[in-house]
């Protein structure tokens, strides 16, 4: 019904929770394929100190270091693994699933119909640019 009226709309995704599998990642990404948002945040998820799963993570070794600036949703490294995925793996998912997304030929289709304005071209232009860098 939001896409039969037009609303824009924006969908939070996290990957990387300790137990989760490829399949997961796998399933998550078909569901945000599904629901064609239009913009996408993927975060990685991050086990903040203080709380319970930050506790088992150290307690399982998967917290390598405690290099306080990689703990963000956005970052461009992590200081922790899981069960199934290293740091590098964690990381790697998240830039191939947004790349995957905004690159698609319906999505870069959809933005380019919507332009209205010189400064929406670019605007895009210059995202596209950032986002290339970014994933």
């Amino acid at each position: 019904m939001i896409k039969k009226y037009k609303i824009l709309t924006q969908v939070f995704f996290m990957i990387g929770l300790p137990e989760e599998i490829p399949e997961d990642i796998n399933a998550t990404e078909k569901l945000i394929t599904c629901l064609q948002p239009d913009p996408l945040f993927l975060l990685t998820f991050v086990p903040y100190p203080g709380t319970a799963i930050y506790d088992n993570m150290v307690r399982e070794g998967f917290i390598n270091d405690r290099a306080w600036d990689k703990f963000v949703f956005f970052g461009e490294e992590v200081s922790w693994c899981t069960r199934h995925f290293n740091s590098v793996d964690l990381m790697r998912m998240r830039k191939e699933t947004c790349r995957r997304f905004y690159f698609r030929a319906a999505y870069v289709l959809k933005k380019i119909s919507s332009l209205q304005s010189m400064a929406d071209l670019h605007y895009y232009i210059k995202y596209g640019i950032s986002a290339l860098k970014s994933f």
